[in-house]
C-alpha cells in the first residue's frame, strides 16, 4: 500500500538501486528524506532481483512479524524473572491494529519501531556501544526527536549508580557510534550545501501544520484557505530571496525560510500555539489506527472544517460510513485495546508513583514516552504512537496481571476460610 509520502521514498530507493545516487525522481539531490528506508527498499530490491515494491513490502511485513518477540525480549530486560508478564505482553501486542497497518505501508515507521526496540533492549542491557550503532541506524530512517534520544540516554546513564568516570565512559560508547553512522549524512549535506542539517522536512511540515492552524484561528478563516495563503507566501518569499528551484541550496534556504514564517507566529500568538500542540499531542494519544482502514476503503478523508464538532469526529468512528462490515469489528476491538492499554499504563504509573517502587526505572523510561508524545506537537495521529505503544503495553499488562493475580488470591483466601 501506497500513501502520500510513499512516492518519495519509492523514487529515491530506484535512484540508489539503479545509480546508486541519493536522489529525487526529477534527478535533483534528496534532502526532504533521510536515507534509511529508501536504502532498505533498495536492499530489498537487490534481494529480489527487480525495483518491485509489491515485494520489497513483504520484506517489511516479514520484519515486522518479529515485532512481538522483541517486546516479549525488552520484557524481560526491563522486568526480569516476569516471564509470564513477558509472554502476556507478547500476545498482547498480537491485538495492536498498528503493527498490522504500517507493516504493509511504504513508509518508514515500522522499521524505525524495529530499530527501537532494538536499541531498547541493548540500551538498559547496558549494551551501549551497540545501542549507539543502533540508535544511528534509527536516526537515518525517521527524524523524530533525533537529537533529543540521544540527549535522553545520555541523561539517562547520569542517573545511574555507576561511579562519575564509569558513566563518562559509557556516555562516550553510545556516542561516538551514534555520531559514526549519522556523520556520512550531515558530511554529505554539508559538502553539497555549505549547511549542516539531517532533513528538510520541518519547514514545511511546521508551516503548514502549526502556523496554518495558527492563522485560520487569528483570521477566522477555515484551515485550508489558512494553508493556501501561507504555502503562496512561502513561494512568494522564495521568490524574493532568489531561490530557484534547481538550484542545490533550494532545498536548505527554503525550509528555513518556511521556519521563519512560523515562528513569527508561533512567537507572537504564544497562546495558540499551545493550544494546537496540546490539541495534537490528544491527537496522538487518542486517534485510531482503524482511521486508515477508513480511509482505504471509502478513499476518501475526513472533511473537517471548523464547524466540525468534537462529537462529530467521534461519531466517524462509532459510525463510519464503510463498504465492509467487518471493519466495525475490528474499530470496535481497537477502541477496547486503546482504552485497555491507556487505562492500565496510567494506573500503573499511579500506583509506581503512590508507592514510590521502582521509581528510577519508571522515571527513566517515561522519558521517551514524554519526548514521542511531546514531538508530535506539529501533527498528531495515531501512526507517531508506535513507538509510544511498546512501554504502553509492558506497563498496561503489568498493572492488569498484577490486580488479576490479587484478584486470584483473594478468591483463594476466601475459598480457604470457608473450607476451614
Amino acid at each position: 500500500m501506497v500513501c502520500t509520502d510513499s512516492s518519495e521514498y519509492i523514487a529515491i530507493s530506484k535512484s540508489i538501486y539503479n545509480n546508486c545516487e541519493i536522489k529525487k525522481e526529477d534527478g535533483d539531490f534528496n534532502f526532504r528524506r533521510l536515507p534509511g528506508y529508501p536504502a532498505f527498499l533498495s536492499l530489498c530490491y537487490k534481494l529480489l532481483g527487480q525495483d518491485n515494491i509489491k515485494k520489497a513490502l513483504y520484506i517489511q511485513v516479514f520484519l515486522a512479524s518479529f515485532i512481538p518477540i522483541l517486546i516479549f525480549i525488552l520484557s524481560l530486560v526491563i522486568f526480569p524473572n516476569n516471564l509470564l508478564l513477558a509472554q502476556l505482553s507478547a500476545i498482547f501486542s498480537l491485538f495492536n491494529l498498528g503493527f498490522y497497518v504500517y507493516s504493509g505501508v511504504v513508509l518508514s515507521d515500522i522499521l524505525f519501531l524495529i530499530l527501537f526496540l532494538i536499541f531498547l533492549i541493548l540500551f538498559y542491557k547496558n549494551k551501549y556501544f551497540l545501542s549507539g550503532v543502533i540508535l544511528g541506524l534509527a536516526s537515518l530512517v525517521r527524524p523524530v526527536g533525533v537529537y533529543l534520544i540521544i540527549i535522553i540516554s545520555i541523561i539517562i546513564i547520569l542517573f545511574k549508580k555507576f561511579n562519575f568516570k564509569l558513566k563518562i565512559k559509557n556516555i562516550f560508547k553510545i556516542f561516538i557510534p551514534w555520531v559514526l553512522i549519522i556523520s556520512p549524512w550531515l558530511l554529505r549535506n554539508f559538502l553539497l550545501t555549505g549547511a549542516l542539517f539531517f532533513h528538510t522536512l520541518p519547514g514545511i511540515h511546521f508551516l503548514i501544520y502549526t502556523a496554518a492552524y495558527i492563522k485560520s484561528d487569528i483570521e477566522k478563516i477555515e484551515y485550508y484557505e489558512a494553508k493556501n495563503i501561507l504555502l503562496n507566501k512561502w513561494e512568494h518569499d522564495n521568490q524574493k530571496a532568489g531561490l530557484l528551484e534547481n538550484n542545490i541550496n533550494y532545498d536548505i534556504k527554503s525550509c528555513n525560510i518556511a521556519e521563519n514564517i512560523t515562528k513569527k507566529y508561533i512567537l507572537n500568538n504564544k497562546i495558540l500555539f499551545l493550544k494546537y500542540s496540546l490539541i495534537n499531542i490528544f491527537k496522538t494519544i487518542f486517534s485510531l489506527h482503524s482511521g486508515t482502514l477508513i480511509y482505504w476503503d471509502s478513499q476518501e478523508l475526513p472533511n473537517y472544517t471548523s464547524k466540525t464538532s468534537f462529537l462529530d469526529k467521534i461519531k466517524r468512528f462509532l459510525f463510519p460510513k464503510i463498504n465492509n462490515k467487518f471493519l466495525y469489528f475490528i474499530i470496535y476491538l481497537e477502541i477496547l485495546f486503546l482504552f485497555l492499554l491507556l487505562l492500565g499504563f496510567s494506573l500503573f504509573i499511579l500506583k509506581i508513583l503512590y508507592y514510590k517502587k521502582n521509581l528510577n526505572l519508571i522515571l527513566n523510561i517515561l522519558l521517551f514516552v514524554l519526548l514521542f508524545v511531546s514531538i508530535t506537537l506539529a501533527y498528531g495521529c495515531a501512526r507517531l504512537r508506535l513507538p509510544v505503544e511498546i512501554f504502553l503495553i509492558l506497563f498496561a499488562v503489568s498493572y492488569w496481571l498484577e490486580n488479576f493475580n490479587n484478584i486470584l488470591k483473594k478468591l483463594k483466601f476466601k475459598n480457604n476460610k470457608k473450607g476451614a
